[in-house]
Formats: C-alpha cells, structure tokens, sequence
C-alpha cells in the first residue's frame, strides 16, 4: 500500500512538473484533475484554487474559439468530445490570457481513458500555449510580403524606368531631326513618330492614375441597364477600321438581338478596349479578331477571340496580375506596361463579374467576360 500510495504522489509531482496542461473530466463536466500549468494558463494561483471550477466554467473564463474566430461551448471542447470514446486530434484554438488580456493561442488534443470493463471513466486533456510560434509565424508570413512588396515595388521601379526611358530616346532622337531635316515628308515622318510616343507615355500615366484610384476606391461607378449588344457596336465598328492597316479582320456576332447587362458606360468601354485593343496588337498580319455575345444562367457572356500569338502556360496564370507581362509582350512596338490586365480585372469585379483566359501558343486566345443580368 505503501508503494503504491508513493508511485501515485511520484506520479502527480510529474504531472505537475511538465510544462504542458493536464486536465482530466468526468462525464459530468467536472474536473477530476488539474496540474499547475493548467492553473497558470488560466490565471489561477494553483491547481487547489481550481478545485471547484467546472470544465464550463474553465471554457468561458477562457473565451476559446475555433480557428475561424467562432466562440465554442463546452459541448464543443476536445475533452467533452472524448468522453465518447474516440481519440481528438490536436487543434489550435484561439483564447483570451487571463493574465494579460491579451488574445493568444493554444493546442490542445483529449483522448479517453477507459475502465477494465471498457467503458470510458474520464477524458485527458493536453493542453500547450503556443502563442509565441503563432506569433511568429505572423511574423514571418509578414515579412515574406514585406519581402514581396518591396520586389514589386522595384519591379515597378525598372519597369517603368524602361517605359519611360524608350519612349523618351525616341522622343528626343525624333525632335532632333525634325530640328536637323528641311524635307517635309522626313519632318512629317520624326513628327508622327515623336506623337506616338508621347501618347505612348500619356497611355503609361493614365493607366497609373486609374490603377491607384481603383485601388483607393475613387472611382464613382454609375451602373445602369445596358443593351451590350449596342453598347459594343460602335467600339467594335472603331478597331475594324483600326485594324485594317494590319489585315486584320475584326467581325462582330451575337447569338440574340440584344443581350442586356448592368454596367457603368464609363468604365466599362475602358475595360472592354484595353481587352480588344490587346487582341488586334497581338493578332499577326492576316489574323481574326472575333467579338461575340450570349447570354447563359442569368449571365450576359462577352467573347473576345484571336486568332493571335497566344500565351503560354507559363504566363497564363500571372497575366492578371499588376506590372505581369510576357517576354513577348515587352517589345517598344507593343507598349504594354503590365497594367492592362489587372485594370479590366478590379473594372470586371467591381460589376460584380468575372473576366477568363483561354490560350494557346501561336493558336490564339479567348478572353470571357461574364456580367450579370
């Protein structure tokens, strides 16, 4: 009797020593056994001052939640559900520290304990603070995208250096022999070049603009009832003429008289061109651009086909993304700056649509724009 009564008090001493919380339940909810660090987590002096507190009680004194934030009952807690006889895997639960007030972290995993006769006596509760790997973990995930802001911020840097300092060289080299040439068609011909250029750079600064103002929330969108199939016509009807100095064929099909949709004129036009315009500029000598519109499942759908260069799957799935642009599209003919894409994007959302790529290399591509009804 001796020895078993000092293998029990070496017992407790180990459970008492061990830095991680050890409550033992009953079906009742109470609490049949607490160690210190379970008295210390919650804000009590020692496990004697927890001798009458409940596991509900433990639960709202607490406040623990799920991972989602969600306040849980004791029905929900590891422990009682391990009065049912099955094991509880390790779950990281938010909770409020007693002692500082302040929100922390904790795991905490409960398995039952059965009797020779197979029936469950009690449950074991492990419990551990890991409030400071939590914190850490915050920390690293912070500056992982501090790190990935700052390499987008001098991505953006050089990429803008570059479309800036292209377009300016040839700006400057073209104003100098305009300067130097007396033959007016040579004049006429540094004269074009340098207008490209300088609506080049004006292109640059108001997709800067309108990205940061999207951004910001500064733009005041006015949604109105739109027949699409009218709305687009005319816009089409522009890049067909457009298109002609490059062959290419620019054609316009609807499935119904009119497809309707709620949009803001405005924004959407700058959307629907940015999407058309990028079609014709990648589409080679000869090529197709095709505009359709349908309606399916309370969606207006637009489609944009080209018979174009084609993205590949590398790019694919970054061509939204801000300051993004292929190899292929980073040519001084071109002008694309990375801004387009992500700008028809937040435009798209913001009507509450979504906006999908399909490509193939040196097959074409089809952009989908889908709007509700």
């Amino acid at each position: 009797m001796r020895r078993l009564l000092g293998s029990f008090e070496r017992s407790l001493s180990l459970l008492n020593a061990i830095t991680d919380g050890v409550i033992a339940q009953d079906e009742n909810d109470q609490l049949i056994y607490i160690n210190d660090a379970v008295a210390h987590l919650s804000g009590y002096a020692s496990a004697e001052a927890m001798l009458n507190v409940s596991a509900a009680e433990l639960t709202d004194r607490l406040k623990i939640q799920d991972e989602q934030g969600q306040v849980l009952t004791v029905s929900q807690m590891p422990g009682r559900c391990a009065l049912s006889g099955h094991e509880v895997p390790e779950r990281e639960l938010r909770y409020v520290n007693p002692n500082t007030g302040e929100p922390s972290w904790l795991a905490l995993k409960a398995q039952p304990v059965f009797s020779l006769d197979g029936k469950v006596q009690f449950a074991v509760s492990i419990i551990r603070d890991i409030t400071q790997r939590k914190q850490l973990e915050a920390q690293t995930i912070e500056l992982l995208a501090e790190r990935e802001r700052v390499k987008v911020l001098q991505r953006f840097v050089s990429d803008m250096s570059h479309d800036f300092r292209t377009p300016l060289s040839i700006l400057s080299n073209s104003l100098y022999l305009l300067q130097k040439n007396t033959d007016p068609e040579k004049r006429q011909t540094h004269a074009v070049k340098a207008e490209r250029q300088i609506k080049r750079m004006e292109k640059l600064l108001n997709e800067l603009l309108q990205s940061a103002r999207l951004d910001e929330n500064k733009v005041s969108f006015q949604f109105r009832q739109t027949d699409i199939n009218t709305f687009l016509e005319p816009v089409i009807r522009e890049y067909a003429s457009l298109a002609t100095e490059k062959q290419i064929d620019v054609q316009f099909v609807s499935d119904y008289n009119s497809c309707a949709a709620c949009i803001d004129p405005t924004e959407f036009d700058h959307a629907f061109r940015n999407v058309i315009e990028n079609a014709i500029t990648y589409t080679p000598k000869g090529g197709c651009v095709t505009v359709r519109t349908t309606t399916h499942d309370q969606q207006t759908i637009i489609s944009i086909r080209d018979t174009g260069i084609g993205i590949s799957n590398n790019d694919l799935p970054h061509i939204f993304e801000r300051f993004y642009r292929a190899d292929q599209a980073r040519s001084t003919d071109t002008g694309g700056n990375g801004l387009g894409l992500s700008i028809v994007k937040r435009i798209v959302e913001v009507h509450k649509g979504r906006i999908d790529v399909n490509s193939q290399l040196d097959v074409g591509t089809e952009f989908r724009i889908s709007l509700p009804i």
